[in-house]
């Protein structure tokens, strides 16, 4: 944050592939989001469900403080709580391509 900041950045986007999506959740969540500077996230197979729940992490929470709208580019393998009419769209904007 500090960096970004200090250079005036006035808007960022996150991007990550698999488990870098847990990275992405978070910034939206907690970090970037809280300042305002987080314009998105695109998150490629997302694995970040599986790394919250290893980590006793409630999915439900960390959507409640995500404001900028996300994107997840699904697979064969990805969560219902990341498909159309589950928990991530129910809780924070999704983009559909």
């Amino acid at each position: 944050m500090p960096y970004l900041m200090e250079r005036g950045a006035r808007s960022v986007g996150a991007v990550g592939t698999c488990h870098g999506s847990y990275v992405v959740m978070h910034l939206s969540s907690e970090g970037l989001g809280g300042f305002g500077l987080m314009s998105g996230g695109v998150s490629i197979h997302p694995g970040h469900p599986g790394v919250m729940a290893d980590n006793g992490e409630d999915e439900a929470e960390v959507y409640s403080h995500i404001t900028s709208p996300q994107y997840f580019m699904a697979t064969p393998d990805t969560p219902e709580s990341l498909r159309p009419g589950g928990l991530a769209e129910d809780t924070i904007e999704t983009v559909s391509v």
